[in-house]
């Protein structure tokens, strides 16, 4: 999605989305991007999308559209090109969104002296900005109908909070496990989105009273802020809770540098509107997620029950029974060890996801590592960071960095028979 990006001469910015094979920018009400400034001609200049070509066309206009200072008839575009309609209307045109653009073409503009300082005049400027804020709305709408891939909506809300309120970096936060993760990062410089450099109490404090909260200098030095909040020189900063189905499960946390700059109650209010959609994407994507993994375990257990019907032994319907769970729970590997009675001990019958044969069978005793613990108490386990788990049990080589390990028992007549473990490498 492309956009254009037109500067106010307050310094705030207004986006259109470039959607259309023709744009017009020009005075009247019937341009797609409508500029009723002194200067700009009723039918100004037009964006054209020719194929993977993108071009900007001059329609006659008194006073012209430059590219670097020079009248063009038309030139063909690309991401981060401005322009400037008439003498007075810088304009920013992107591919994508890329606040490290914004920021600069906000900069530039705001310290050339050469350049008049009258911008763009504020027309009807709090309904143009209600009307903002509402096509933004409904476009993170649009998005959560059309997408259920978490991160790709995610990003969409944030790099719009990120926009409309004049934010420079935004933070995803969500509890797993009740411990607070940072699952999003989004910034004009990738230098300065440490998850470190944020208030976990401002967080903690929007979670707990499942309301949006918003700090402004002097009133930051009055809450807890890790050391290295100063050397970013946060000027203001806000945080929404993520409440869904009156549960919360997370938040967003934004903020500004800029001495000068700072969030409105109004800001407040988008950003609160902003978080309950985030809210929503989220729950929509566990749903489709859950819903995904129960349409795997049928599918798992339908290949099992044809297994029964026509594999000709047990050896053959074990490995395929190994090979179906490794990859609905996503395993590095997965193993079966059965219980001998008579050496009281679990030992290894089948290994799926292996590319070497186990030169002698692994045997454990009842209640040793994992694997013996599950068969002793006949109740499956999951276990994160296993290789710092005291029980966990180096057998392979490669078993020096388990992320996460599986492992369940195999039951019958209320006796455990062997056990089945999954395994993970470090995440990447």
């Amino acid at each position: 999605m492309s956009y254009l990006i037109l500067l106010n001469e307050d310094g705030s910015t207004r986006i259109f989305k470039v959607d259309k094979p023709q744009v017009g920018l020009g005075f009247k009400d019937d341009n797609d991007v409508c500029i009723p400034v002194t200067g700009v001609s009723r039918h100004h200049a037009r964006i054209l999308n020719e194929g993977d070509h993108v071009f900007l066309e001059d329609l006659g206009s008194t006073n012209k559209t430059q590219i670097d200072g020079t009248a063009i008839s038309k030139q063909e575009i690309s991401h981060d090109t401005t322009f400037v309609l008439g003498k007075c209307v810088p304009v920013l045109y992107l591919d994508d969104i890329d606040h490290g653009a914004v920021s600069r073409f906000i900069s530039n503009f705001s310290k050339d002296d050469s350049f008049e300082t009258k911008l763009v005049q504020p027309y009807q400027q709090a309904e143009d900005r209600e009307f903002k804020e509402l096509v933004s709305l409904f476009e993170i709408a649009s998005d959560i109908k059309s997408t259920h891939d978490l991160d790709t909506v995610l990003k969409s809300i944030l790099d719009r909070v990120l926009i409309l309120t004049g934010a420079q970096r935004g933070f995803v936060i969500l509890i797993e496990n009740g411990e607070f993760t940072v699952k999003l990062r989004r910034g004009r410089d990738v230098d300065e989105l440490d998850p470190e450099a944020l208030s976990m109490s401002v967080a903690q404090k929007a979670i707990e009273t499942k309301t949006t909260q918003m700090f402004t200098r002097p009133a930051i030095g009055t809450i807890s802020m890790p050391s290295s909040i100063e050397e970013y020189r946060i000027n203001s900063l806000m945080c929404a809770p993520l409440v869904v189905k009156k549960q919360v499960i997370g938040c967003i946390y934004i903020d500004i540098r800029k001495s000068e700059a700072a969030f409105s109650d109004r800001d407040a209010t988008l950003f609160t509107a902003m978080a309950h959609q985030a809210a929503l994407a989220i729950d929509t994507s566990r749903m489709v997620l859950d819903q995904k993994h129960r349409l795997e375990e049928q599918e798992f257990l339908y290949e099992i029950s044809r297994g029964l019907n026509v594999d000709e032994d047990m050896e053959s319907l074990l490995k395929k029974c190994l090979d179906q769970i490794r990859e609905v729970l996503g395993a590095e590997r997965t193993s079966l060890m059965m219980y001998d009675p008579v050496t009281k001990c679990l030992q290894t019958r089948f290994v799926a996801g292996v590319d070497r044969i186990i030169d002698s069978p692994i045997l454990l005793k009842l209640g040793e590592g994992i694997a013996g613990r599950v068969a002793l108490q006949s109740k499956g386990i999951l276990i994160n960071g296993a290789t710092d788990d005291e029980r966990f049990k180096k057998i392979l080589e490669r078993d020096g960095n388990v992320n996460r390990i599986m492992c369940a028992p195999l039951v019958s007549m209320k006796a455990c028979i062997g056990v089945i473990n999954g395994p993970s490498p470090p995440l990447c």
